[in-house]
């Protein structure tokens, strides 16, 4: 039988892992894909109609449950929602969060822009913004100013994750990744 978590380690995890949802005004912001994409692009166009976005750069390869390209997804709502083409573009061949980063670096490199753009807007579902977060750190480095823009989880709210199997599912699933990929990032947690 599986123990319980203390209400220590609970608090400390959620500490950890959902980041409070601090937007700034960004030179670009970087959406990262997912199946339900209607959510992230949502939270750009937010985003955006508040003149924080600046350059928006959808990520995400193919999803065999959608059978296409999430940034190509993204980039079509966007589109269907009246928002400008011209301020958007697609990094498509990424399949997790590393390689999501990794494209997008890729992207600016190509294009010249790593040293006009100084400030980032990361989007993602809330209990995946810490992983996130962390991967642009390691990909980018830390000089850069990160502004955080997440939606909710109908699962994991930072509230309530613990108490439903879903959520301990997804947190601590996040946890792991973070703890098996960017060790270096993980502070020391006392419990």
């Amino acid at each position: 039988m599986r123990e319980e978590p203390s209400a220590a380690a609970v608090a400390a995890l959620t500490n950890f892992m959902f980041l409070p949802d601090k937007a700034i005004r960004a030179d670009c912001t970087f959406v990262l894909g997912m199946t339900l994409f209607h959510r992230p692009v949502a939270r750009a166009v937010e985003l955006h109609d508040q003149n924080l976005a600046g350059r928006i750069i959808f990520s995400g390869g193919y999803n065999p449950r959608l059978q296409a390209q999430e940034a190509d997804e993204m980039r079509a709502l966007w589109c269907q929602l009246g928002r400008p083409e011209a301020v958007v573009q697609v990094e498509r061949e990424s399949t997790n969060t590393r390689e999501n980063m990794e494209g997008i670096k890729s992207l600016l490199e190509r294009q010249g822009l790593m040293t006009e753009i100084h400030s980032v807007n990361l989007v993602a579902i809330s209990y995946h913004m810490r992983r996130a977060l962390e991967t642009f750190r390691d990909v980018f480095g830390d000089a850069w100013t990160v502004g955080t823009a997440s939606y909710p989880s109908q699962y994991c709210s930072p509230h309530g994750w613990a108490q439903n199997a879903r959520g301990r599912e997804l947190v601590l699933s996040e946890f792991v990744k973070i703890r098996q990929h960017l060790p270096h990032r993980l502070p020391k947690m006392h419990c």
